[in-house]
């Protein structure tokens, strides 16, 4: 009835206000109902007339009427309505007017998603909550699948914003149906409205989603650790999954980038479900199961400081139930928390201990610094080093050898169970050298890495005999590890072409241990027989041999000493065995002197046979020095003869040199024309203008100016005269004193020929 009498009273008011140029207008409509063009230009019309609302309102619904599925005049009407509305308080009839309008325009243009979303932002600007509601869920059953895109964001923010927690969560769920990839928002939403059980329910199963890709970019680790941080903080509000399954899930799947904060949320966890018994088993287990310092700090911290805070939290209960004036007196629950708290601070050295071999069972320095840590318990030391040689693997120990385990094991039964200081001192009698006995022959037994290994512990099996100067203990634990080994006695380790016992057998540094042993507490005879048996087996060195020949020449054994010394320079070739006749040449000379003159000239010439030229020069000069003292002159300079064809070149000048002055010493400086002529002929450059100078000056001496004249101009061709000034200087002098005119004019001629020669 009030529709009828509206649109009675807009037709009234629009044939009044009706003109002759709305006649054409109207002519159009009557030929074309249905053109757009025509309805616009005479709304425009209309419009730019001044004409009332009421008559434009009136022509849009005369156009409807033409066009109701026109969506353009529906937009433009709805503008319209919407811009007049606005402005006008909510109840005013012309916001329920434009209301009424947007449900007649979705009842002919229901698929356009666009007129759906106004109509929703208009009952959501009113208010009308459940008309919102309603109004977005009609548009969702009334487009299709595809433009629901379009309307779902709109109704999200809708919820979210309206403060009704059910209605939003269900409408969540619905979204979810169609885009699951919202599901993080949904999670940010219930933890926003404290829905925590089915944010966790939710975020959990994000978290085990190995598809899931963060909406912020965050890592999985990093999603795992906000979902524990939720979990955590939230702990009463969670009821609907296994906090603690999920994660021990999270641990085994990130243990090696978050396990110590896992482990201190987890105990969090039940912290704040107040299961305290619970929350300590938990950090107990991390402890135990974590392989790296970092990780084992982390929850050691939260660990004792969860203690402290409790036992903190029941003094300070206890002091306030305390009347005043009365003495405070700690129950047994606070002595109790108390000795837990500094229990858990002393076990700390172990527990990092257990750490650093969790992290590598290999290391050996751990191993013995845990023997350290239960000194006080002999039983446990003992059990602590059974299980490291039983868990080190001999070939990948790390900080340490497989060896410095026996070592220290057997070492501590020797120190009476204790591990002293360096300047502690065992007690008498304190000493369990039985025990530690056995534990070097289970060591000598066992399967080492190498025989180097092998030797060091034999070696620290006779050092500890030696300690308590159990010196026939001694020789026999060397005697039994020098042993040449038989087939039956193989070592556990046998290499391919030779076992490990052999090796230990011919091991150097063993044999040196025993030989000094032997030479410091041995026999004459105990101590030959070592050295006897070094050669024998061929494994001495020059240094061996050396050793050999002083011992028996300290006990004036002399022979036998040469004889050592023989055997030596027979076994080794230079240049090594150059040391041996370094030293066995002057001994025999100094003992001998010149009463064994062929014998020695034998050494001599044998020492020199092979000797390279480069380790000659010695055994020249002491053959030399020996002929001049015992021998004969001529011999002597025999010897210096071949020792400046044998000797390197950069050792020929002071060879000649020495050649030359022992010469003039023996012969006169007129034997020594001939030595300085070939020293000219074969020495280099540099030192053959030195003997130039040196002969020419020896023949000055003569009064054989001529000769040295000649000489000079020989070692010209050496002398650069820019660098060799000197020599040019003596030449000059020379020719000042003994010379004329034409030959100092000749010393200038070859002077600048030189240096033209040089480039001078």
């Amino acid at each position: 009835m009030t529709e009828s009498f509206a649109l009675e009273s807009a037709l009234k008011r629009f044939e009044s206000t009706f003109t002759q140029a709305d006649l054409a207008f109207e002519n159009d409509l009557f030929r074309a109902p249905m053109s757009l063009k025509t309805w616009f230009r005479y709304i425009e019309h209309k419009t730019e007339t001044g004409a009332s609302d009421e008559v434009i309102s009136f022509l849009y619904e005369r156009a409807l009427k033409a066009i109701p599925y026109s969506y353009k005049i529906w937009h433009r009407y709805l503008t319209l309505l919407r811009k007049r509305a606005t402005g006008l308080p909510i109840g005013h009839p012309a916001w329920r007017y434009l209301v009424t309008s947007y449900e007649r325009s979705l009842a002919y243009l229901s698929k356009m998603p666009r007129l759906w979303i106004e109509y929703c932002l208009l009952l959501e600007e009113q208010q009308c909550i459940t008309a919102t509601r309603r109004g977005y869920d009609r548009a969702l059953r009334a487009l299709p699948l595809s433009q629901h895109e379009r309307i779902w964001p709109n109704y999200i923010q809708f919820v979210t914003k309206c403060r009704v927690p059910d209605t939003a969560m269900r409408v969540f769920r619905r979204y979810l149906k169609f885009d699951p990839t919202k599901a993080e928002d949904f999670v940010e939403y219930l933890i926003a409205e404290k829905r925590y059980n089915e944010a966790a329910e939710r975020f959990s199963k994000l978290v085990i989603d190995d598809t899931h890709r963060s909406k912020d970019g965050l890592t999985k680790q990093e999603q795992w650790l906000e979902f524990l941080e939720l979990c955590c903080k939230n702990a009463n509000g969670i009821t609907s999954i296994s906090v603690e399954a999920f994660v021990r899930h999270g641990i085994r799947r990130y243990t090696a980038e978050h396990a110590g904060r896992l482990w201190t949320t987890l105990a969090d966890y039940f912290i704040r479900l107040g299961q305290f018994e619970k929350a300590r088993d938990i950090f107990e287990e991390g402890m135990d199961l974590v392989s790296l310092v970092r990780d084992f700090s982390h929850i050691f911290d939260a660990y004792a400081k969860f203690e402290e805070t409790l036992a903190d939290a029941l003094a300070n209960a206890e002091l306030d139930a305390t009347p005043e004036g009365q003495e405070f007196e700690p129950s047994q629950e606070l002595q109790l928390a108390l000795a837990r708290f500094e229990h858990l601070l002393d076990r700390r050295p172990i527990l990092v201990n257990d750490v650093h071999i969790r992290q590598d069972p290999n290391n050996v320095q751990q191993w013995l610094e845990r023997c350290r840590l239960h000194e006080a318990d002999p039983e446990k030391v003992v059990s602590v080093f059974e299980d490291a040689i039983s868990s080190v693997d001999i070939y990948t120990s790390g900080n340490g050898h497989y060896v410095d385990l026996w070592k220290a094991y057997a070492r501590y039964f020797e120190q009476g169970r204790r591990f002293p200081g360096p300047d502690d001192t065992v007690p008498a009698g304190a000493a369990d050298l039985d025990s530690a006995r056995t534990i070097f022959e289970r060591a000598t037994s066992a399967p080492q890495r190498s025989a180097a290994d092998l030797v060091d512990l034999w070696i620290a099996f006779a050092d500890m005999e030696l300690r308590h100067q159990n010196f026939d203990r001694t020789r026999e634990v060397l005697k039994r590890a020098t042993r040449t080994p038989s087939k039956k006695r193989a070592h556990p380790q046998a290499g391919a072409s030779e076992s490990m016992l052999e090796r230990v057998a011919r091991d150097q540094r063993l044999w040196n241990y025993y030989v000094d042993f032997e030479e410091s507490l041995g026999t004459l005879e105990s101590c030959k027989a070592v050295y006897d048996r070094i050669l024998d087996l061929k494994i001495a060195t020059p240094q061996t041999i050396i050793n050999y020949g002083t011992f028996l020449e300290e006990h004036n054994f002399f022979e036998d000493s040469f004889r050592a010394y023989e055997r030596g320079v027979s076994a080794f070739r230079f240049p090594a065995v150059f040391e041996i006749w370094n030293v066995y040449l002057p001994k025999f000379l100094q003992r001998y002197k010149g009463t064994k003159l062929e014998r020695t000239r034998d050494l001599f010439e044998q020492a020199l046979k092979d000797c390279p030229p480069s380790q000659s020069r010695p055994l020249f000069l002491m053959y030399a020095s020996f002929e001049e003292e015992y021998g004969l002159a001529r011999r002597a300079l025999m010897v210096y003869e071949r020792a400046t064809q044998h000797v390197p070149v950069a050792e020929k000048h002071e060879v000649f040199l020495l050649y030359v002055a022992k010469a003039a010493q023996m012969q006169g400086v007129v034997a020594t024309r001939d030595i300085y002529a070939r020293a000219i002929e074969v020495l280099p450059d540099a030192a053959a203008l030195d003997m130039c100078v040196r002969f020419a000056e020896l023949e000055v001496q003569l009064g054989e100016v001529a000769r040295a004249r000649s000489l000079f101009g020989h070692g010209a061709q050496f002398a650069n005269p820019k660098t060799n000034k000197e020599f040019w200087q003596k030449w000059d002098a020379f020719e000042v004193k003994h010379g004329d005119v034409e030959t100092y004019r000749q010393l200038l001629r070859v002077k600048r020929t030189m240096a033209i020669k040089f480039g001078a």
